[in-house]
């Protein structure tokens, strides 16, 4: 089974980290909900085509 994955840029320092999806789901610490909100947003998006360069119908 593919793990469906995102890859985010720091703008601060350049790095890109990569989250996958069954760690972003993992995400237990209260203080990191917010991210956890963002990326499981995110991961819908991008798979329902939201980002796709040729439109979708």
């Amino acid at each position: 089974m593919q793990q469906s994955s995102i890859h985010i840029l720091d703008r601060d320092n350049g790095q890109t980290f990569i989250y996958y999806e069954d760690a972003v789901e993992n995400l237990t610490n209260r203080d990191l909900h917010p991210m956890k909100h963002y990326l499981r947003k995110r991961m819908h998006l991008i798979r329902h085509g939201a980002y796709d360069k040729t439109p979708t119908e």
